[in-house]
């Protein structure tokens, strides 16, 4: 069998896996998650645009409430199957989801031009961490990575395509505002994706626009492609007073539990031997009452994204003065690697993060890595072999939880995923220093000042 062939059999494989997980085993699911979108659909069915004043719970925005109440509820009022059958229904849509992530993994790898783009597609699709804590779990963070591949896809095809005329480029700039909104309106832990996507588009806008008028303008239209979609939903919902948009409701009813010191994840502070549902306002020492997990954790997170941030922005400016209109595939490459390393820091540093919200890293730096192999040897297979390693490794501890061996192993499980993601953090930000001369960029930089 030649190697394309079996590349193209591992893709399509790696694009039906997750529906012959769900199929294999129909009742091993989080059964706590789906039981409460269960009950959040029938506070839907009887009319959406109540959700938030008649379920004050649901506290997802309203592409989430969709994806979870919504489609849950469909399945069990159109076919009148009941919890159970509702419920499976209600995975295989997700496993096809993660089918559709696969070939948009796929395409985003091909249009970079990554060799061995169906294989890699395929690895990620059969990868445990791919479809345990998505369609397996019960979970719709596979929604979420939907919208994120889309709008990757959509940035790397109008770069790699270059829009025909500055008309086709205002098209594309109201589309990647609208993406941006839909990743923003399915869960709050997009937010950090959002970020790193939003700095993709402004360095597009520089590169594009160049003169400041037009990258005002641009950014303008842009921006207000973003907000006409966050906010359009509101004039149809009702909300609970005093609120006046329901991302303002959710940031301040919502569940995320930065107060705690872990919420079944692993990070930085899981290695003080503390229970990881005490409080994460404790300080380290008495002497010290805002030294604590919860505000140094902000700070550590903070200064990385500080220092990623400056190291990316340096290296884009040797770009910006070749006169590039367009970003090339390096510059890509560099932001999807970025947008890895916020998934990946925070969870390592603030308190409070899930056992699933690492869902949006091992993909993004495993396609960074691949294709940027070609720009420099500091990126070598070994590199990627650990990737992949280490995917299959999160996934291993996600399918102990949902199986609940975890439960029987105490904190070791959170603390070994701990050690080995912070020593990855570490490793892969000197590689990125490295490869973009952060410090010799830095030091030439202050001489010029």
């Amino acid at each position: 069998m030649t190697k394309p062939v079996s590349h193209t059999i591992l893709l399509l494989t790696g694009s039906l896996f997750s529906i012959f997980a769900v199929m294999a085993l129909p009742g091993f699911y989080f059964h706590k998650d789906l039981e409460t979108f269960w009950a959040w659909s029938q506070a839907w069915n009887r009319g959406w645009q109540e959700i938030y004043v008649t379920c004050p719970e649901c506290n997802y925005p309203i592409i989430g409430l969709f994806s979870s109440a919504g489609l849950t509820g469909l399945t069990g009022l159109l076919q009148k199957l009941g919890y159970e059958k509702a419920v499976f229904v209600f995975r295989l849509f997700l496993a096809f989801v993660d089918g559709l992530n696969v070939f948009l993994v796929y395409w985003i790898l091909k249009k970079l031009s990554i060799e061995k783009a169906a294989f890699w597609a395929g690895v990620m699709g059969v990868s445990i961490s791919s479809w345990v804590g998505g369609a397996l779990w019960g979970q719709i963070d596979g929604v979420s990575q939907f919208f994120i591949l889309a709008t990757l896809a959509w940035i790397v095809k109008g770069n790699v395509d270059r829009w025909p005329s500055r008309a086709a480029f205002r098209i594309y700039l109201a589309g990647t505002g609208i993406l941006l909104a839909c990743i923003l309106l399915t869960k709050q832990l997009t937010l950090f994706s959002v970020f790193s996507i939003s700095l993709l588009v402004a360095a597009n806008l520089l590169f594009y626009s160049r003169a400041w008028k037009q990258v005002t303008l641009h950014s303008a239209l842009a921006l207000a492609a973003f907000l006409a979609t966050v906010s359009v939903w509101d004039l149809f919902l009702k909300l609970p007073a005093p609120y006046f948009s329901h991302l303002h409701y959710i940031v301040q009813e919502g569940v995320y539990r930065g107060d705690i010191i872990s919420g079944n994840g692993f990070n930085l502070w899981m290695f003080l031997g503390r229970d990881m549902w005490s409080s994460a306002y404790v300080p380290l020492t008495a002497n010290l009452p805002f030294f604590t997990p919860f505000w140094i954790g902000r700070l550590f997170f903070v200064i990385f994204v500080g220092l990623i941030t400056s190291s990316l922005l340096l290296f884009l400016q040797e770009h910006l003065r070749g006169r590039e209109t367009f970003l090339n595939r390096e510059v890509i490459l560099n932001f999807i690697f970025f947008l890895a390393l916020v998934n990946l820091g925070f969870n390592i540093f603030l308190t409070g993060t899930h056992e699933r919200y690492l869902y949006h890293f091992y993909p993004y730096i495993i396609v960074a890595v691949a294709g940027l192999e070609s720009y420099s040897p500091i990126f070598t297979a070994k590199t990627r072999s650990l990737l992949v390693f280490g995917a299959s490794f999160y996934g291993i501890f996600i399918l102990m939880i949902l199986s609940q061996i975890d439960f029987r192993l105490g904190y070791l499980p959170h603390w070994v995923m701990g050690i080995f993601h912070l020593g990855l953090l570490i490793y892969l930000t000197a590689v990125i220093l490295r490869y973009q001369k952060f410090t010799a960029r830095a030091v030439s930089l202050k001489e010029s000042v």
